[in-house]
């Protein structure tokens, strides 16, 4: 499942310093869904919790980018929002597990890491 994240730009005048704090937020969110690090294996239907990362890209860009988004998201890209890319396999995570971490991510990275919610998440590593 995939989904594309767009959000508005905050108060923060140097770019690179919302991908640091997000990187930096992922990272550490990272170690209570230590399946989302791994890799699937050969069959397709089994995690090889290996730790071995996910796949982080930056990009900035300094006009439209209609061939890939529409108009108001072309507007929040404009105004120094942030797009953010996601592709979870379902083998690793479903629907829920995967909203569920995007929440975790949010509220870690607005700075509530006490509030952290996994009690939900199962792990068949």
């Amino acid at each position: 499942m995939s989904m594309t994240l767009f959000y508005s730009a905050g108060d923060e005048s140097h770019p690179g310093k919302s991908s640091n704090h997000l990187t930096n937020s992922l990272s550490k969110i990272l170690t209570h869904y230590y399946p989302f690090v791994g890799r699937l294996n050969h069959d397709g239907l089994t995690i090889d919790c290996n730790d071995e990362g996910v796949v982080f890209v930056e990009a900035r860009v300094s006009s439209e980018v209609p061939f890939v988004v529409d108009e108001p998201e072309n507007e929040v890209l404009q105004r120094g929002g942030v797009a953010i890319g996601v592709c979870i396999s379902h083998v690793i995570a479903n629907g829920a597990a995967a909203v569920g971490f995007l929440k975790a991510l949010a509220r870690f990275a607005c700075g509530s890491p006490d509030t952290i919610e996994i009690d939900s998440v199962v792990y068949d590593c």
